[in-house]
């Protein structure tokens, strides 16, 4: 009897042990979960105060410029300098406004030049800042220098007007595009065009410069976009998946991405290297077209402005810790809106400080 007393005690013992080491073991697995869990959540915590130190800040104007004219007249183009000390302007009836020394402690002070016949629809500055392009509905197309506001040049144009200009940022290269369905390649040393790109069946709206400055896109009217090659005048890509006409065009900084709009509530983002289309944003919440677009400098932020007058930013878009999915399994890129109080906007761009530039009237 006593044996068998002592076997009880002993298996109610061992079955003590295992139970509490069993606890233990569960207690043990869940801190191990919770500090895996916690860990995730510093590490996105990390992701996140790393992202948000290149997001710009958009909680307060830095600057505000207002500028007095008479309302009788149009502006019909807006361009700042690269350092910020000064806006060019076109007007409607044939006048160049130059306005300079931007900063609050200096007086500033406006230039008026007269030299077009019709209203100027375009005014570009060069990568140096040191010169300037204007071109008019009638096909005039001069060159300026930005120190002394004189006439350097007057092209020799017989293409028609002109929409759009893009200068390359290595060279002194520049490409114009208009409603002749040609693109046309100049330089300052020379007045006549260098080079004609054929290919588009409609208006060019708009062209821009690959980052690696022997490349340019242009945008038209029949819904297309062509790669051009300034070595061969000939096009090396036709991009056909736009679904109306073209009016924005913008490379990435790296080169390897380009994204287009135009008069529908779409942006496509075509890949150069595998020559596709990557992906697709549409905004059915507000349906409004998309007239400008902006990368940032390290490439994580994208903006674009839209017809109701608001600019709106995805953070981080390429990246899947800032997306959502709905209940069918698309995308939902997260933005934050950016209310203007402009008629019409311009451009938008970030400026080497990683600070939002919006310019309108």
């Amino acid at each position: 009897k006593k044996k068998k007393k002592k076997k009880k005690k002993n298996r109610s013992k061992n079955k003590e042990k295992n139970f509490l080491k069993k606890k233990e073991n569960i207690h043990s697995l869940k801190k191990n979960k919770s500090d895996k869990l916690k860990k995730k959540i510093e590490n996105e915590e990390i992701s996140l105060n790393s992202f948000n130190q290149y997001l710009p800040n958009i909680s307060k104007v830095c600057k505000l410029f207002k500028f007095v004219t008479p309302k009788e007249l149009l502006l019909n183009s807006l361009e700042i300098s690269k350092n910020e000390n000064s806006i060019l302007t076109g007007w409607q009836d044939s006048s160049i406004c130059c306005f300079e020394k931007l900063d609050k402690h200096i007086k500033k002070k406006s230039v008026i030049l007269k030299a077009h016949c019709s209203s100027v629809f375009l005014t570009k500055y060069t990568a140096c800042d040191n010169f300037f392009l204007t071109g008019s509905v009638n096909s005039e197309l001069k060159f300026w220098s930005n120190k002394t506001k004189r006439l350097l040049l007057n092209f020799e144009n017989f293409y028609g007007s002109i929409w759009d200009a893009s200068f390359s940022k290595k060279n002194s290269f520049f490409v114009t595009g208009g409603p002749d369905k040609w693109c046309l390649l100049w330089n300052p040393s020379r007045l006549y065009p260098l080079r004609i790109f054929k290919g588009h069946f409609s208006d060019i709206n708009v062209v821009r410069w690959h980052p690696c400055n022997s490349i340019f896109a242009s945008g038209s009217s029949d819904s297309l976009s062509f790669l051009w090659d300034i070595r061969t005048a000939k096009a090396i890509g036709k991009i056909e998946t736009f679904e109306s006409s073209i009016h924005s065009l913008e490379f990435s900084p790296n080169g390897l991405e380009l994204t287009m709009a135009g008069l529908s509530n779409k942006i496509d983002f075509w890949d150069m290297r595998m020559n596709k289309l990557r992906k697709r944003i549409i905004d059915k919440l507000d349906q409004n077209i998309f007239t400008n677009f902006a990368y940032c400098k390290n490439g994580q932020n994208f903006c674009y402005s839209l017809e109701n007058k608001n600019v709106k930013m995805l953070g981080n878009y390429s990246s899947e810790n800032f997306e959502s999915k709905d209940l069918i399994g698309n995308k939902i890129y997260k933005s934050t809106i950016i209310p203007t109080k402009l008629n019409k906007i311009f451009q938008i761009r970030f400026n080497p400080l990683n600070r939002l530039m919006i310019l309108g009237t």
